[in-house]
């Protein structure tokens, strides 16, 4: 009896890891050749699917096949149909309780239902051969456990099995962990800002946002204008001529408490007393990788400079999208941009970098497996000191404006609500961009200053260059001012124009903000 229960418990064992394999082995050649839409991706799906396989096999060999380890051909034949049927809830059970949704016990019923459903008919011309196959397998060498319960011949054959498996599995995780050489997105751009057609910088966040164009503001140039007022001009800055521009700068609402100390550098003062000297000093020692700045002065003349850098490194980096991805402009020009995010193929799969994203707004069209109308997201909620908001929502009349709308929207979400975190067939798509400019405010540039202390003097040049990435890896911005005063899930896709705003965690008021209207500054796929 006890030869006959071992003989039993190695012969289900054998089942298990026969239709474990097939299924691990199908969803590799699906995955890697493309054979399934919206299939298994990646090597935690493949091994997911295995052990749901292995499962749905074992019990579909029991329910028909009974203990027999020779039952009839067609016995065998129908428990591999039967377990390509019955692999779909299985895995669709587990890879929504290990994507979290064991929190919410109907919602994890509502997905391993629907999953299942849509499963079965997506991927049973796949899945149910493939149980066929394993089942035909496991009768046809129905003799092996039986050999591997008695005998060293069996001790053999189970030595040689531990093996293969165990190298099987490394090479797996070889071929589908390995993570190729980091290498940023093509630049779409770098140059001078005017020969740019469809993007303007912007001195301001009050300064209107003009119909189909992007938009670039960036808190550098404050930081420099505040300087200039503080050290040098030791006032409100007058210019001969009366900009409301001018009204604007003086003003400037960047606060030292939305800045952080060691990712930024800001001076002014007179040339004769040494000012560009000191900034040059300056930069070389807290910021050596950044060029020395070019400061063209005179003896007679003051410098204002800011420097200011950036950047939000995702904890889990995210996938390039290996898709096409379209980016629809305000005109309805389509064009095709290299990106990033959670694919749609990978459906209830890694659960972590999910885990990382935070919805802060959504609107009431989410779900649905449509793409969602307007949403605002945290790509990676835990960055810190700098937090990356990415919106998708209709412009106002200004930055300042719509910038006030993203936050009415983020304090409008309810706490804790269902759609703040991206669910296991959520999709998360972000467009590339890897640009540098630079730009000269040439509306102020050559007035002369009305104030007392500066009779005479005109504001020769007035410049700022910025350098911004946002790709898979996450978001960098490298800023430069410099004033130089002389004696003269649902589907969240971002393939619409959306507004990028970067900002130290906390506080209300942005170090960078960019309007993303058209595709002049996204990387375009080669």
């Amino acid at each position: 009896m006890g030869i006959l229960n071992r003989a039993r418990s190695i012969h289900l064992c054998f089942v298990l890891g026969m239709f474990a394999a097939v299924g691990f082995g199908t969803a590799t050649l699906t995955t890697r050749y493309g054979m399934a839409p919206d299939g298994p991706s990646g090597w935690p799906k493949d091994l997911l699917a295995g052990f749901a396989t292995g499962l749905a096999g074992l019990t579909a060999w029991r329910l028909i096949c009974g203990r027999s380890s020779r039952p009839a051909w067609s016995a065998a034949i129908g428990a591999g149909i039967f377990s390509g049927i019955l692999f779909h809830p299985y895995y669709h059970f587990m890879a929504a309780w290990l994507a979290g949704l064991w929190r919410w016990p109907p919602a994890l019923l509502m997905a391993s239902l629907f999953g299942s459903l849509i499963g079965l008919v997506a991927a049973g011309i796949i899945t149910i051969p493939a149980g066929v196959v394993a089942a035909i397998a496991c009768r046809t060498l129905a003799d092996m456990p039986d050999q591997i319960s008695t005998g060293r011949r069996g001790r053999g054959i189970g030595s040689v099995a531990a093996i293969v498996a165990v190298v099987a599995v490394a090479l797996a995780w070889q071929v589908f962990n390995h993570q190729a050489a980091y290498d940023p997105p093509h630049a779409s751009f770098q140059g001078e800002s005017e020969a740019l057609r469809q993007t303007i910088v912007m001195p301001t966040l009050d300064s209107a946002l003009p119909p189909g164009k992007s938009a670039i503001w960036c808190a550098a140039f404050e930081v420099a204008w505040d300087r200039l007022m503080s050290d040098v001009v030791k006032a409100p800055v007058q210019l001969d001529k009366e900009l409301r521009l001018v009204s604007e700068l003086n003003r400037g609402e960047v606060a030292k408490d939305d800045l952080v100390p060691a990712d930024y550098f800001a001076a002014a003062g007179l040339v004769r007393d040494g000012i560009a000297e000191e900034i040059r000093k300056e930069m070389a020692t807290r910021f050596p990788h950044v060029p020395a700045p070019s400061l063209a002065t005179v003896p007679q003349g003051a410098v204002a400079y800011s420097y200011m850098q950036a950047a939000v490194p995702f904890a889990l980096p995210f996938f390039d999208n290996d898709e096409q991805f379209l980016f629809t402009d305000s005109s309805g020009k389509d064009t095709w941009i290299g990106s990033f995010g959670i694919r749609r193929k990978d459906d209830y799969a890694y659960h972590n970098l999910r885990d990382q994203v935070q919805v802060l707004h959504c609107s009431e069209d989410a779900g649905h497996d449509k793409v969602v109308n307007e949403f605002i997201i945290d790509p990676c909620k835990t960055s810190s000191p700098y937090q990356l908001v990415l919106a998708r929502i209709a412009p106002k009349a200004t930055l300042a404006a719509t910038l006030a709308d993203v936050r009415q929207r983020i304090r409008g979400a309810p706490a804790g609500d269902f759609r703040s975190r991206l669910h296991p067939r959520d999709s998360l798509i972000v467009p590339n961009m890897n640009w540098a400019l630079t730009h000269h405010f040439r509306e102020l540039e050559g007035k002369a200053f009305g104030n007392p202390s500066l009779r005479g003097v005109t504001l020769e040049s007035a410049v700022e260059t910025l350098r911004f990435r946002l790709d898979k890896s996450g978001a960098e911005l490298g800023a430069e001012s410099k004033i130089l005063v002389l004696p003269t899930a649902a589907y969240f896709e971002f393939n619409r124009p959306f507004l990028t705003l970067l900002r130290k965690r906390g506080s209300e008021h942005p170090l960078f903000v960019m309007w993303v209207d058209n595709a002049e500054l996204l990387s375009k796929r080669p």
